[in-house]
């Protein structure tokens, strides 16, 4: 074995004691040489003198809590709890609330087909107000305007259809006169009041004949006329018949003077 000290740091061999160092000039040996581990002293049990922990500052430890864990597990159930039934009874009010307004919406139509059906069966119904109280007139036997009689005396016309032509207002001799007849006799301004006289006829006397019908709605009338300005008389005839107006119209005219 050898005599030196094992380095620094090193421990000695495993079941050896641990060397002793001399103490210089004779003192009493210190503990064991360097390189091997040192204890640490032990403090007695408490950590303290006397045994025990020091009290902490303030006097006293706080008191250990309570019941453990249940107590945060009680609250945090009843939180669940009380979501849960906040959650069933919103949804309790929301079924109530539409179930509400499907019966009011029921109760609703049932009221208003109600309505509509009351006012349907008050109300008559259009064909029953616009329909024909009498059947239209289909009797076709009814005679023309044109061969109606016209309740007009012919005999004014027949004057002033002469008196018109004679002094030559050649307008008013064609609005007497129909226009078949005045294409034929005249056809024009001109024409007629070249055919016309132009005597005066203001005093002019007439005597008429009771017309004659013709039976084709047409009538025949004849007339004396004596014209002083002429100092001569004329046998007149004139055919006539009623237009759309139901007045009488020229169809026909002839003279001779006396």
């Amino acid at each position: 074995m050898s005599n030196y000290p094992p380095p620094p740091g090193q421990p000695g061999q495993p079941g050896e004691p641990p060397p002793t160092q001399i103490a210089p000039q004779g003192g009493v040996p210190q503990g064991p040489p360097a390189g091997y581990p040192q204890q640490p002293p032990q403090q007695p049990y408490g950590g303290a003198p006397g045994g025990g922990y020091p009290p902490p500052p303030g006097g006293g430890y706080p008191a250990p809590p309570t019941g453990g864990g249940g107590g945060n597990k009680g609250l945090v159930i009843g939180i669940i709890v009380a979501v849960v039934v906040l959650v069933l009874l919103g949804g309790g009010g929301l079924w109530w609330a539409l179930s509400s307004g499907d019966d009011s919406n029921d109760s609703a139509g049932d009221t208003t087909s109600e309505s509509t059906e009351a006012t349907s069966a008050s109300t008559p119904t259009s064909a029953s107000t616009s329909a024909p109280t009498t059947a239209p007139t289909t009797d076709l036997s009814t005679e023309p305007t044109a061969t109606t009689t016209p309740d007009v005396d012919p005999a004014i016309n027949a004057q002033a259809f002469l008196d018109s032509f004679l002094e030559g207002n050649c307008l008013a001799v064609q609005g007497f006169s129909t226009p078949d007849y005045w294409n034929s006799e005249f056809g024009s301004q001109k024409a007629c009041k070249k055919a016309s006289p132009a005597v005066q006829m203001s005093n002019a006397q007439y005597t008429f004949d009771a017309p004659t019908d013709n039976g084709d709605g047409s009538i025949t009338l004849t007339a004396d006329v004596y014209a002083p300005d002429t100092d001569s008389t004329l046998a007149c005839t004139w055919t006539m018949i009623p237009d759309e107006t139901l007045d009488w119209l020229i169809s026909g005219f002839q003279y001779t003077q006396q």
